[in-house]
């Protein structure tokens, strides 16, 4: 006589090596992860680090560059006047 309890603990036991491998795959993408914001935590330090060392210009609004203004820029570089 088969002990009835084999067959599900079989089924389990198939179970818990189909979860073990994705805990393992889940566990590689943690370590990923982790070397991905390691480094671009570092970028991002650098670059607010360059960013204290500068010194922005305030805002100038810059020059409308419409149809009356490539006319007057022609004017003034137009050789002989």
């Amino acid at each position: 006589m088969a002990d009835p309890l084999i067959e599900p603990f079989a089924e389990l036991c198939g179970a818990l090596r189909g979860l073990q491998e994705q805990v393992e795959q889940l566990s590689r993408v943690h370590e990923a992860v982790d070397d991905f914001n390691s480094a671009f935590g570092a970028f991002q330090g650098a670059m607010a680090l360059h960013a204290s060392c500068l010194t922005y210009p305030k805002n100038v609004p810059a020059p409308t560059r419409g149809h009356n203004s490539l006319a007057q820029d022609k004017k003034q570089t137009s050789p002989g006047t």
